[in-house]
């Protein structure tokens, strides 16, 4: 029951951002800016994660064999809170990966996680989830973000074409911390795309 409702929260998320993602992008653009300043990796950020089988932007064949639930490691999911293991739902476009909180008790207010990697839809498609799309960068790479009452998804810019969509999801967590779990997660991802 306790995972069900952070499984709703999370698909209904990516349910909107998929479905919104029409030809003209929902609600209102707000002026390029960073909204994540550029940032060196830290030690824990720069490895490249353990259940992965590339080195940091290594593909080979580019986006088509990335695996989102190779993006993050566990020290990087850490920082977010207590999470079970990755599930792979199918939904939308893309090929997704969630970590659903690990929760003692129902009421526990905690975030999930999700990276979802679209192999044909570029940033330009990202739909609004509620206060509106801000253009900005992470570690120099174009990124949108967007935001609302249900949590934070950042989507990065692979090669204009593609994107990889970072999010921290929950309903009850003010959007700022929301939005800054999404920020850390999409700086620790951004070094391991294609570009």
């Amino acid at each position: 029951m306790r995972s069900t409702a952070a499984r709703a929260v999370l698909a209904v998320l990516v349910a909107t951002v998929a479905t919104a993602c029409s030809g003209e992008t929902g609600g209102q653009a707000r002026p390029q800016q960073d909204f994540v300043t550029t940032t060196q990796a830290s030690p824990a950020t720069s490895a490249a994660p353990s259940s992965g089988d590339f080195g940091e932007g290594d593909f080979g064949g580019g986006l088509s064999e990335v695996d989102p639930c190779a993006l993050l490691t566990d020290e990087e999911l850490a920082e977010v809170g207590p999470l079970r293991d990755p599930t792979r739902p199918t939904r939308g476009k893309g090929r997704n990966c969630e970590w659903l909180p690990d929760r003692d008790n129902a009421s526990q207010e905690l975030l999930a996680v999700g990276v979802v990697v679209l192999d044909s839809e570029g940033i330009d498609r990202l739909g609004d989830i509620g206060n509106g799309i801000t253009d900005g960068t992470i570690n120099d790479r174009d990124a949108r973000m967007t935001s609302g009452r249900l949590g934070c998804l950042i989507s990065l810019d692979v090669g204009g074409t593609a994107r990889v969509d970072v999010s921290a999801t929950a309903p009850g967590i003010d959007e700022a911390t929301s939005c800054g779990h999404a920020e850390r997660l999409a700086e620790a991802v951004e070094p391991r795309l294609p570009q």
